[in-house]
C-alpha cells in the first residue's frame, strides 16, 4: 500500500516538474518571440528588455544564448559599443555553430573601427558611467580576433590592414610594416596588397627626417618599391609610392647640405666636400642636388 503511494506521489510531481518545465519553456518562448519581433522592427530599447528578461529567467534555455546576438546588434544601434562587443563576444563562444556567425563578426570589425576612430569606452567598467576611455588597445585586440578566427576570410583582410594603421598611431613602425607584409603574404592580389605597399612607404617616409636619417630605412623603402613594381607593374599606386621615396631623399639631401655647409663654415673643407659630393651622386634628383653641384664646385675651383 505504500508502496502504491509513493508511486501516486512520484508521479504527481513528476507531472508538475513536467508541467513547469513545459511553462517555463513557453515564456521563454514567449518573450523570445517578443524579442524578435522588437529586432524585426527595429526597437532597440524593446530588444534589450525583453531579451534581458530571457537571459535572468531562462538561463538554461537554448533560446537564451541566441538573444545574446540580438542585444550586441541593439547596443550597437545605441551606439555602446562596448556593450555590444561583451555580448558578440559572449554570442560566438557560447554557441558550437552559432546562426549569426560571420555577421556577429562582421559587428565586431565595425565597433574595432569605432574604437580605432575614437570611440570611448565607460569609464568605471560602469554601463552607466561616462564613455570617456580610450579604446584603441580594445580595437586592436578585436581585429586580432578576426584574423585568428576567420584567417582568410576577405574580413582578415581588412582587420590586417586595420591593425597596421592602428599600429602607426601607437608608433609602432617595425609592427606595423610587419602586419602589412602579412597581409601583402596571405592576400597577394587583394587591393589592399597593393594599398599596403603604398602605407609601408609612408612609414618609412614618417621615420625619416632632416635631423635623423637612417641609410637602412631609405634601402627597405627601394627594396619595398622594387617588389611593388613586380607585384603590381601597372598599378596607379606606384606614383605614390615614388614620390613617398623622393620625399625621403629631399630630405637626406637637405641634411647632408647641413652638414656640408656647417663644415664649409668651419673651413674643415674635406669633409664638406665629401658631403656635397653625397648628395649630387645619391640623390641627383633631388632639388637639392644642384646647390650642392655648385658648391662643389666653387670649392674646387679656389683650391686650384
Amino acid at each position: 500500500m505504500k508502496i502504491k503511494k509513493y508511486l501516486l506521489l512520484f508521479t504527481v510531481f513528476s507531472s508538475f516538474a513536467f508541467a513547469q518545465d513545459q511553462s517555463n519553456e513557453m515564456s521563454a518562448q514567449t518573450y523570445y518571440t517578443y524579442a524578435s519581433e522588437a529586432f524585426n522592427n527595429e526597437n532597440w530599447m524593446n530588444v534589450i528588455n525583453y531579451s534581458k528578461v530571457l537571459v535572468k529567467h531562462y538561463p538554461n534555455s537554448p533560446l537564451t544564448k541566441e538573444v545574446s546576438f540580438y542585444l550586441g546588434v541593439a547596443y550597437f544601434n545605441l551606439k555602446d559599443f562596448e556593450l555590444a562587443n561583451r555580448y558578440f563576444s559572449r554570442y560566438l563562444k557560447n554557441e558550437n555553430s552559432p546562426r549569426f556567425f560571420e555577421e556577429g563578426l562582421m559587428y565586431k570589425f565595425e565597433i574595432a573601427q569605432k574604437f580605432k576612430n575614437g570611440a570611448k569606452k565607460h569609464a568605471f567598467s560602469s554601463s552607466s558611467g561616462p564613455k570617456v576611455i580610450n579604446a584603441s588597445e580594445d580595437a586592436l585586440a578585436i581585429f586580432e580576433e578576426i584574423i585568428n578566427t576567420l584567417p582568410n576570410h576577405e574580413l582578415a583582410c581588412k582587420s590586417l590592414f586595420e591593425k597596421a594603421l592602428l599600429q602607426i598611431t601607437f608608433e609602432d613602425y617595425k609592427e606595423s610594416i610587419d602586419t602589412f607584409k602579412t597581409l601583402i603574404n596571405k592576400f597577394t592580389k587583394n587591393e589592399l596588397a597593393i594599398q599596403s605597399y603604398v602605407e609601408i612607404s609612408k612609414v618609412y617616409l614618417k621615420q625619416t627626417t632632416v635631423k635623423h636619417q637612417n641609410l637602412d630605412v631609405l634601402e627597405a623603402a627601394y627594396l619595398n618599391l622594387s617588389k611593388f613594381e613586380e607585384a603590381f607593374p601597372e598599378s596607379e599606386k606606384l606614383k605614390e609610392t615614388k614620390k613617398n621615396i623622393f620625399n625621403m631623399e629631399e630630405k637626406f639631401a637637405k641634411g647632408f647640405l647641413e652638414i656640408a655647409d656647417f663644415y664649409l663654415k668651419t673651413k674643415k673643407l674635406t669633409a664638406s666636400k665629401m658631403y656635397y659630393a653625397k648628395i649630387v651622386n645619391q640623390f641627383p634628383n633631388s632639388t637639392f642636388a644642384i646647390k650642392a653641384q655648385t658648391k662643389l664646385d666653387k670649392i674646387e675651383k679656389n683650391e686650384k
